[in-house]
C-alpha cells in the first residue's frame, strides 16, 4: 500500500519535531541546568557492590565495609567502664551489705557517744557519794578503794574514739579488720563488765560489729568476683 503525499509530509513532520526536542533538551542539559540526574549519585550515597558486603561510600567516607561502620559505632565508648569500688558499692546489687554497713556504722557510733554522756552523767549525779566514799576509804587507809572519777572518764572517752575510728574505718574502707576488731573489744568488754559489776553492758555494739562483720565479708566476696567476672570484662 503506498502513502499518500499529504501522509508522507505528516510522518516526515513528526520525525523532525521528535528530533528537534532531544537536541533541545541535549542542549539544555549541557548549558548547565540541573537535572533529576544530578540527585542520584551512586558511587555517593549508595553501597557499591553485592549491596551487603560492597564497600561503602558516602557520609562515612569511602572504602571500608558497612558492618565496618556498625562496628565505629559500637566502640569502646558503648562498654561498660569498670566502676571504682566507691560505685560499686552504692551500686543496687549492694544494696543489702551496703544497709547493714550503714545501719551498723551509725548504731556503734551513736552507742560511743551514748557511754561518754552517760559516764559524765552518772559520775556528775554521784559525785558527792565518790567523795564521801574516798574521803571514808582514806581515813581507813585502804587507798586502793579509792574511786579517780577522771581516770574512769578518761578511759571512757578514749574507748568511744577508738569504737568510733573503727566504724569510720567500716564505712568507708568496708575493712573486715576494723570491724572483728571491734567485735573482740567489745566482747571482752561484755564480759570483763558482767564479771566485775554484774551489769550487761556493751551489747548493743557489740552486735553492731558483729552485723558489720557479716556484711564486710559479704560485700569483699561480691567486689572479688566483680573484679574477676565483672560486665566490664565481658568481651562485646
Amino acid at each position: 500500500m503506498q502513502l499518500k503525499k499529504d501522509e508522507n509530509e505528516l510522518v516526515n513532520n513528526v520525525e523532525s519535531d521528535a528530533g528537534d526536542n532531544v537536541v533541545s533538551q541535549e542542549n539544555e542539559t549541557t548549558s548547565g541546568e540541573v537535572t533529576n540526574n544530578d540527585y542520584l549519585k551512586p558511587q555517593d550515597d549508595f553501597l557499591v557492590g553485592d549491596g551487603i558486603f560492597g564497600e561503602y561510600q558516602g557520609l562515612y567516607g569511602t572504602g571500608g565495609s558497612h558492618s565496618d561502620v556498625n562496628d565505629s559505632v559500637v566502640g569502646e565508648e558503648s562498654r561498660p567502664r569498670k566502676l571504682t569500688k566507691k560505685e560499686f558499692f552504692q551500686s543496687p546489687r549492694n544494696r543489702k551489705d551496703r544497709d547493714r554497713i550503714i545501719i551498723s556504722t551509725v548504731v556503734i557510733i551513736v552507742a560511743a557517744l551514748f557511754d561518754v554522756i552517760r559516764t559524765d552523767f552518772w559520775l556528775s549525779a554521784l559525785k558527792k557519794q565518790i567523795e564521801f566514799a574516798n574521803s571514808l576509804a582514806e581515813t581507813m587507809g585502804i587507798e586502793e578503794y579509792v574511786i579517780d572519777t577522771q581516770k574512769i572518764m578518761n578511759t571512757q572517752i578514749i574507748m568511744s574514739v577508738i569504737l568510733i575510728g573503727l566504724a569510720i574505718g567500716i564505712l568507708v574502707a568496708k575493712s573486715r579488720a576494723c570491724a572483728l576488731i571491734g567485735l573482740a573489744i567489745t566482747f571482752i568488754n561484755c564480759i570483763s563488765t558482767l564479771i566485775s559489776t554484774h551489769s550487761f553492758r556493751w551489747y548493743w555494739t557489740m552486735i553492731a560489729f558483729g552485723y558489720a562483720t557479716l556484711a564486710t565479708f559479704s560485700f569483699a566476696k561480691a567486689w572479688q568476683n566483680y573484679e574477676e567476672n565483672g560486665d566490664w570484662k565481658k568481651d562485646w
